[in-house]
């Protein structure tokens, strides 16, 4: 018989809360945390507002994922006596990550007989060295489909733990679009949103006038066990299932678009 999964910690941040506890309240709250960016000058840009984390203690060039990833990673990972009772061969790190990020300031500064992939930063690199860090030996992996990544790294991990036992499963996402390279690509798409008011209710996705997304970053890191393993007073919920499809939408202009769907189901755990 197939194992029971639970989760049983958890690490956050972003731009309704620096930890789990302050997110999950920002969002029964309704909170929203888009503002004018401050990391880099947006000017020449028609919308100026991103989902930013506040108070990051970082330089302003850099790839932000780094210091996010470890952020969510150390709270997750905060209950030492849990992690001491995997060995690091036991422990697996699964990612989803976005894509590369590339310090135009520090190329361009460098000089021509500095090669360009030293200024390239890639999501496997960031998961390689984060598993370093926190001594984990079991694994990487690292998904970057887009939009759903982190959501498949969950079901990756939750059907690893179905079939395996002794087992820790490190499993979140971490992405930021927030720098000049990243920003531009989607103004270039005209993806983004050309909301006229106030940055805070430039997010409009379900409005008969949305007009585009606003670009954000944050990481969120979780810990998933065998039910069996796992205390009982640590247990969060529950996951009862995991699905991954593909549909195709046509749209009157004739144009077909596929999107990946996928759903993560979770249940409440009842002592």
């Amino acid at each position: 018989m197939p194992n029971r999964v639970v989760l049983t910690g958890a690490g956050v941040i972003s731009a309704i809360g620096g930890n789990a506890r302050e997110f999950a309240l920002g969002l029964s709250e309704g909170r929203r945390g888009i503002a004018h960016i401050q990391r880099f000058d947006p000017d020449y840009y028609p919308l100026r507002a991103g989902a930013e984390v506040k108070g990051l203690s970082q330089e302003k060039d850099g790839d932000r994922k780094t210091i996010l990833l470890r952020t969510a990673m150390e709270e997750a990972l905060a209950d030492q006596a849990l992690y001491a009772c995997y060995h690091p061969d036991d422990r697996v790190l699964i990612l989803g990550g976005g894509i590369e990020y590339l310090d135009i300031r520090g190329y361009s500064k460098a000089g021509e007989e500095k090669c360009l992939n030293s200024f390239l930063h890639d999501s496997f690199e960031l998961a390689r060295q984060v598993a370093r860090e926190f001594d984990i030996r079991g694994g990487v992996h690292v998904n970057v489909s887009a939009c759903v990544a982190s959501n498949q790294s969950f079901g990756l991990a939750y059907r690893l733990l179905r079939q395996t036992k002794n087992k820790l499963l490190i499993v979140g996402g971490v992405d930021s679009m927030l720098d000049p390279l990243g920003y531009l690509g989607f103004y270039k798409l005209g993806a983004l949103t050309t909301w006229p008011g106030e940055p805070e209710g430039s997010c409009r996705p379900f409005d008969k006038e949305r007009c585009g997304v606003v670009l954000g970053e944050g990481a969120a890191v979780m810990l998933m066990q065998n039910a069996l393993e796992a205390e009982e007073q640590q247990i969060m919920a529950e996951i009862a299932g995991y699905g991954s499809t593909m549909g195709i939408f046509a749209y009157p202009s004739k144009k077909v678009y596929f999107m990946g769907s996928d759903m993560i189901s979770l249940l409440k755990y009842s002592r």
